[in-house]
């Protein structure tokens, strides 16, 4: 009895549409650690989707496999080729990117990508390199190049740092590495994730939790809306705020009451301010 052995299927190869070449007098793929490449290609696919905020970085279990997908390694010098279906959007995010880099004074939505482009800078002083992002469908080329210094430029020119204190209400506190604490703040729609300088003043938020706070410490703005994008908190304390009605209801029994016995405000009123005269 003879048999027939099956005949593996072929599976079309993916069409590259992206490149992050990493440039530099010393770099080879064995010299970028799966650490830095894993950093890498996180600061990548959040700026790709449009996430890079500190709730959206993190893993919530989604089997979505995103906008690209590692296909090869070049070998001799630091290639890493990726492919994608539906590569259109985050090529244009890429390109957003690269644009701001170059002309930091019209950047806007840069809060859609600061966080992952200090990661990539960071990454590329660590290797002493530049990371280019590459178009490689329609001849594009070169999209967006991230060097050490890339970061800095960029926040000097659309961020403003300094001392402040805010309100803001405790939604949670903990952290691996290092301590978060997440504030909703009035008029602000997404959370805001901030850091948090001890463990004593972590111990303080955690007994704030779901409750209004008064918060000091470093504030980051965009200058071009002057919108809280970052805070590091310093200290913490119960907000003293009221609403406005317990407001005027104080008020109402430090004197209001007085007003009960005069029988025409309106009159007494262009007295004192002089109207009549």
């Amino acid at each position: 009895m003879s048999t027939t052995e099956a005949k593996p299927i072929e599976l079309e190869k993916p069409t590259p549409v992206l490149e992050v070449r990493f440039e530099g007098p010393t770099v080879r793929p064995e010299t970028v650690s799966l650490t830095l490449l894993s950093r890498v290609l996180t600061a990548v696919h959040q700026i790709a989707v449009g996430e890079s905020t500190a709730d959206n970085a993190k893993d919530k279990g989604t089997t979505e496999i995103g906008p690209f997908q590692l296909l090869r390694i070049e070998r001799g010098s630091a290639v890493y080729a990726l492919s994608g279906t539906n590569p259109a959007p985050a090529i244009h995010r890429l390109r957003r990117v690269g644009d701001a880099i170059e002309h930091p004074e019209a950047a806007s939505e840069v809060e859609n990508y600061l966080t992952p482009l200090e990661t990539l800078s960071k990454v590329a002083k660590r290797l002493n390199c530049q990371i280019l992002f590459r178009q490689l469908d329609r001849g594009a080329g070169v999209i967006a190049r991230i060097g050490p210094e890339t970061y800095r430029v960029l926040a000097r020119a659309v961020l403003l740092r300094g001392e402040t204190s805010i309100l803001g209400t405790v939604k949670r506190v903990g952290g691996v590495e290092k301590t978060m604490c997440a504030l909703r703040l009035p008029g602000q729609r997404n959370l805001l994730y901030c850091r948090v300088t001890s463990a004593e003043v972590a111990r303080q938020l955690g007994r704030y939790l779901y409750q209004e706070v008064e918060l000091s410490g470093l504030a980051t703005w965009l200058t071009s809306d002057w919108r809280l994008v970052a805070f590091q908190i310093a200290s913490v304390k119960r907000s003293k705020r009221i609403d406005l009605q317990s407001a005027f209801g104080k008020l109402y029994e430090l004197g209001g009451k007085a007003w009960n016995e005069v029988d025409n405000p309106e009159a007494l009123i262009r007295q004192l301010r002089g109207d009549d005269e």
